[in-house]
């Protein structure tokens, strides 16, 4: 992004959405695309697959 000021809020946007778009990495794209859409698929197919917020704490901080 430049370092200039923006005349408007949304240029400032502009501009970081493009610095965005130029260092996107494909791997991740793709891994959002096969890993992370099949699994929201699965969820809606199956809710409750799920885990619960106490679930994700446990598995994240083995907290009980």
């Amino acid at each position: 992004m430049s370092e200039d000021r923006y005349a408007k809020p949304e240029d400032a946007v502009a501009d970081a959405l493009d610095a965005l778009e130029a260092t996107r990495d494909p791997a991740l794209d793709g891994w959002l695309r096969e890993t992370v859409v099949a699994r929201a698929h699965a969820f809606d197919a199956d809710a409750s697959r799920a885990l619960t917020p106490d679930e994700v704490r446990r598995n994240l901080f083995g907290e009980a």
